[in-house]
């Protein structure tokens, strides 16, 4: 992978947090752009499905992400963050 590509993956990780942890997520504000206009638990399910394409999420955490990224995604959505 070029410098160029490593610094773009970089600058386009954000964070969230996963059970008090604070976790990257790449393509973060990505994926959010992409579920404007969904709500409830298809929200939520859209968010973990799209996280998933650009990140490792352990089965056995995927709840847990999941509410990590619909917190971070409301208040990204509401211009909090």
């Amino acid at each position: 992978m070029s410098d160029c590509c490593i610094a773009r993956a970089a600058a386009e990780t954000g964070r969230i947090r996963v059970k008090g942890m604070e976790v990257g997520i790449s393509n973060l504000d990505g994926v959010f752009r992409q579920v404007e206009g969904k709500d409830g638990e298809e929200l939520r399910q859209e968010l973990l499905r799209l996280a998933s394409v650009y990140n490792y999420i352990p089965k056995e955490s995927r709840d847990d992400y999941a509410d990590g990224l619909l917190s971070s995604y409301e208040e990204w959505r509401d211009g909090r963050c």
